[in-house]
């Protein structure tokens, strides 16, 4: 499965890419908000994403309202991750429409979970998708 990962922080950038590789994923990495953006306007793009909140260009909670308005029938996973240390952060984030939210630094086991969890809903809204054609 391919992940889009938008992080400006060019070392954060380069651990992220390095640890879900090493976990199995192809990853496609963007630089600030805008180069994601124009990534997930691309016919083929990834479905499961990690966003960075804070970003040039377009911030990860800004980037996740437009995909939510354009999206079809295939949504995206969306991990939003942050530094800030606002109480209300993760609830910002979800309300967005992010479905998970990490706080920095992270811990890279919660971290390989909570894709690995993103990755299973992708797959069962795959094999749900795949029926319902079927089924038509």
């Amino acid at each position: 499965m391919n992940v889009l990962i938008a992080e400006d922080d060019t070392p954060s950038r380069i651990i992220l890419q390095s640890l879900l590789t090493k976990w199995g994923y192809t990853v496609t990495a963007a630089c600030d908000g805008g180069e994601a953006w124009r990534i997930l306007c691309e016919d083929q793009h990834p479905l499961l994403v990690i966003l960075d909140w804070m970003m040039p260009v377009m911030e990860g909670p800004e980037i996740v309202r437009r995909m939510r308005e354009k999206e079809g029938s295939n949504p995206h996973y969306i991990i939003i991750m942050t530094s800030a240390s606002s109480n209300n952060a993760a609830a910002e984030a979800l309300d967005a429409g992010a479905d998970d939210f990490i706080g920095k630094p992270f811990n890279i086991n919660e971290l390989r979970a909570r894709v690995a969890v993103g990755h299973r809903i992708k797959c069962l809204q795959k094999v749900l998708s795949d029926k319902l054609h079927s089924l038509e």
